[in-house]
């Protein structure tokens, strides 16, 4: 089970990197432009951030990023990047504007400067969750999805996670729909997540109109088994994926379920030449021709109403691969 415990105001607890101010927030600029509320309905008392600044592709080859809402020392610490990369730059004033093709050496920096990433302020009461057991690939899905939420965070020497007291129900929510720290998850390796989301949306693509086609069955089981086993890629919050993954492990679970009833009904039923039937347990001679007339009605009712059932969760099945595919579209 997962401890937490009340934390100390002291800065000593965290790493200068998670409790040191950008001064992006507290400056008037910000203020005038209403970022400084970045944190979304949560108060700011507790964050800072230096909001990540608006861009505008001016033409084929340039590129705008809007800084105004920076304070004068942070633009300073921008450009010293971008001359460190050696990247060709104009200041418009406050407007940084670059080539096309040195985007993303730029949002390379603006990681390595902490832009759009909520810190921990040193005087914030605190909350400590203590996850330095946990794996450290489920560790780190869990940093990324507090930067996804906005949710400032410190993690401490033991890498026991510092949160605001006025963020711990947000972070339980993340903390509840992330995987089992006691379970084994491996990291994905290159494109494997986006060849995995790709053949799972083409095959839920497929069996949103026909439920039955065998490939496409296969595709989604494959792929949910192995989504099972893969911590929370990075660039996703843990809710969405773990939805995702949930998603894909109903669809398999009907397949499996499916696949395992169609074995059974066709498998010998061993009664023999169909002479004789079981009655309380003895073998004795089938009944005379009322009582034949009464159970063939019953087993033709029986057989209606479990059509009328496989149909019913064939649609359903139909219904949720297509719930899943519209999840998808967004991200394939």
């Amino acid at each position: 089970m997962l401890r937490r415990r009340q934390g100390s105001r002291d800065s000593n607890d965290l790493p200068a990197e998670a409790d040191d101010a950008s001064g992006g927030a507290d400056d008037p600029a910000d203020e005038a432009d209403g970022v400084a509320g970045e944190s979304g309905d949560r108060g700011d008392d507790h964050i800072d951030m230096l909001p990540r600044p608006p861009v505008e592709q001016l033409s084929d080859a340039r590129l705008l990023f809007d800084c105004s809402a920076w304070s004068r020392d942070d633009r300073a610490a921008l450009d010293a990047a971008l001359g460190g990369s050696s990247i060709d730059r104009v200041w418009q004033g406050p407007e940084l504007v670059v080539g096309l093709l040195d985007e993303h050496l730029v949002e390379e920096a603006f990681d390595d400067l902490g832009v759009g990433q909520a810190h921990l302020a040193a005087d914030t009461d605190q909350i400590v969750y203590e996850v330095g057991e946990w794996p450290r690939v489920l560790r780190d899905s869990l940093a990324e999805s507090l930067l996804v939420a906005g949710i400032a965070a410190g993690w401490d020497d033991l890498a026991d996670l510092h949160i605001a007291v006025g963020d711990e129900a947000a972070v339980d929510a993340i903390l509840e729909a992330m995987p089992d720290p006691d379970e084994v998850f491996e990291e994905a390796e290159g494109t494997e997540v986006q060849d995995l989301l790709t053949q799972l949306y083409a095959a839920v693509d497929r069996l949103k109109d026909n439920p039955k086609i065998p490939g496409a069955r296969l595709d989604v089981v494959e792929a949910a088994d192995r989504m099972d086993r893969l911590a929370v890629p990075f660039g996703f919050d843990a809710t969405q994926w773990r939805d995702l993954v949930e998603r894909a492990g109903d669809l398999r679970d009907e397949i499996d379920r499916t696949t395992s009833a169609t074995i059974e009904d066709e498998s010998p039923d061993g009664d023999g030449d169909g002479d004789t039937m079981t009655i309380d347990g003895k073998a004795g001679a089938v009944p005379d021709d009322g009582e034949a007339d009464v159970d063939d009605a019953d087993a033709a009712d029986a057989e209606v109403d479990e059509a009328a059932q496989r149909k019913a969760a064939l649609e359903s099945f139909a219904a949720r691969s297509a719930q899943l595919r519209d999840r998808l579209v967004r991200l394939v």
